[in-house]
């Protein structure tokens, strides 16, 4: 019996083969008696197999019996009837002895001798393996057949027509042949080139030698397409990682901001939390010695009440009243209205967070920022520098500007299309072109230590990490001579400038010392302090103080002051550096 077969037909508990089989309501099955006996208990039957407990109604007398299973199992413990010897054909008889030719095509450890040999296969076969090898069909009947032969011949081909080794090749018929083939009239290799078969070997190991060249060719061409892909493959799964680290930061990030700002709005609600409950304890406390107070009072008032003793009534009285009165002017002074609503308190201290939620619901991959506009309106010069001012909201709502590329080139430098380059770059957490701290501050784009009294031309360029945009439109800008300079050159009294944590205050009499109808405007430009950071302007009016607000705590800023005329002339004063204090949370 077969051993894989026998283990499907064992019972899981005595593992013998199933006696009186039946099925169980989980589908196992067991032996009637005396395995599912032994699981009955109290109508409720465990399976061993599955550990299912089942309820089996009426007994296990009711479990069905699986007979068909019997018989199968009836069947193969029935003993087998002795196997008759097999009969041996009368090639099988014949032994191949050592003077015999043997079968080369018998694949058994001692072949059978061999009947016939094959002067075009130059081999010998047994008559089972000739039959196998040698079909009674073309091409095989063509060969010929001999007695077999003990010392086989290397194998020579011969022409089919003429039964002798061929020793010439029709080049165009691409096909072997005997002298008799070529020299004959009624053949059809008639008016043929006849080649040798040295000089066909030689051509055809000349276009094998090309075929293998161009081969090997197109193996290292394959190679190396496969090398190209692998590190393709690998540069790009470097790039999925870098971005992957980078999209993980990022998140962790934000998710640092949003933790902060709950710890910060929990601490202060804490804080507040405290305070008020501290004031509480204390006028809690404060009238429950009052009541322990006026709870004694009344004790005495009625032991007092008790005196039969007149004089000493009067006398006890006239105290009893005293400390009566002082308690009512105690019990004036404490409160006995309505407790004040802290909901209403505390509405100062509500938070909402729906705008942020859509902003992060919104959250998208990057995309290449639109094209920049420079407004020629609010541009101007001086003999050294140019200030270009872009204004307007970016082509999409989410565009993110790290920084900008002003291109630029002299008058005698633009027809050979030669142009140089000045980035600048936008501070760290400003995201939209033309906004940042102070939504009505402007983008300027100072650049200095050019020529003066020279035609320039200016283009500017918004990229970030996923591209640039296209040029802007290219503008052009006349530097001032020294003799056309006529604006005063306003200053920053930095003695006098105050820091705070989110604003600094500069002192500057300048846009004072010009009158209103002088044409001049004043604009403080401000950055953070490092290298080619984008300049922000505001508008100043006729006073002393200006305070920059929406500044970063302890944050080191640059500030100076634009005086500009109806000319698009300017002056730049003093730079002053200035730093914001540190925040207290």
């Amino acid at each position: 019996m077969d051993d894989e077969l026998a283990s499907e037909l064992q019972c899981p508990v005595c593992l013998e083969l199933l006696t009186w089989p039946i099925i169980l309501p989980c589908s196992h099955i067991l032996c009637r008696s005396p395995c599912a006996d032994r699981l009955f208990d109290h109508g409720f039957v465990r399976c061993p197999v599955c550990r299912d407990n089942s309820f089996v109604s009426g007994g296990i007398g009711n479990l069905p019996r699986v007979i068909s299973l019997e018989h199968i199992i009836e069947r193969l413990q029935r003993p087998l009837p002795p196997a008759l010897p097999p009969v041996p054909t009368e090639e099988e008889a014949e032994e191949c002895s050592a003077d015999d030719v043997p079968c080369q095509l018998c694949e058994r450890e001692s072949p059978k001798k061999a009947k016939k040999s094959c002067l075009h296969c130059n081999a010998s076969y047994c008559t089972q393996c000739l039959r196998l090898s040698h079909p009674n069909r073309s091409p095989f009947t063509d060969h010929k057949l001999v007695e077999p032969k003990k010392n086989s011949e290397p194998k020579q081909l011969r022409c089919l027509q003429h039964d002798i080794t061929v020793n010439i090749f029709c080049e165009d018929c691409q096909s072997l042949g005997c002298l008799l083939c070529a020299e004959g009239k009624d053949t059809s290799h008639t008016g043929h080139k006849i080649l040798s078969l040295k000089q066909a070997a030689e051509a055809f190991k000349h276009v094998l030698e090309i075929s293998l060249e161009r081969l090997e060719r197109d193996v290292k061409i394959v190679e190396d397409s496969i090398g190209i892909q692998n590190r393709t493959m690998t540069s790009l799964q470097q790039c999925v990682s870098e971005r992957r680290a980078m999209i993980n930061e990022q998140c962790d990030c934000l998710i640092n901001e949003v933790e902060t700002k709950r710890e910060f709005f929990l601490s202060d609600l804490e804080y507040e939390e405290k305070s008020k409950c501290d004031s509480l304890t204390q006028q809690i406390e404060g009238c429950q010695q009052q009541a322990t107070s006026l709870h004694s009072l009344i004790h005495h008032t009625k032991e007092v009440l008790r005196e039969t003793d007149q004089c000493a009534f009067i006398q006890l009285s006239k105290s009893i009243n005293d400390k009566v009165n002082r308690n009512v002017l105690k019990l004036t002074r404490v409160s006995t209205g309505a407790p004040p609503s802290y909901a209403v308190m505390l509405n100062h201290r509500v938070v909402d967070f729906r705008k942020e939620r859509a902003i992060i619901k919104d959250l998208a991959y990057l995309t290449v920022p639109g094209i920049p506009h420079i407004d020629m309106s609010k541009c101007s010069r001086s003999t050294s520098s140019v200030v270009l001012v872009l204004v307007g909201a970016p082509l999409h709502e989410l565009d993110v500007v790290d920084g900008y590329r002003v291109f630029y080139s002299t008058d005698r430098d633009r027809p050979s299309d030669s142009w140089e380059m000045v980035d600048f770059k936008t501070p760290g957490e400003t995201r939209k072109c033309g906004r940042g701290p102070q939504s009505e501050s402007a983008i300027c784009l100072m650049h200095d230590n050019l020529q003066c009294g020279t035609v320039y031309y200016f283009g500017v360029i918004a990229y970030n990490a996923t591209g640039q945009s296209e040029m802007s439109e290219v503008i052009q800008c006349h530097t001032l001579s020294a003799s056309q300079t006529t604006l005063p050159v306003p200053q920053i009294v930095e003695c006098q400038c105050r820091t705070y944590t989110y604003s600094i205050q500069l002192h500057s009499p300048s846009p004072l010392d010009d009158p209103p109808d002088s044409g001049i405007a004043h604009y403080l430009l401000f950055r953070e302090t490092s290298l080619n950071k984008i300049w922000r302007s505001i508008s100043l009016y006729g006073r002393v103080d200006h305070r920059v607000f929406g500044l970063e705590p302890d944050t080191m800023y640059d500030f100076v002051i634009m005086a500009c005329d109806k000319n698009s002339e300017c002056q730049v004063s003093n730079m002053v550096t200035m730093k914001t204090e540190r925040s207290a949370y």
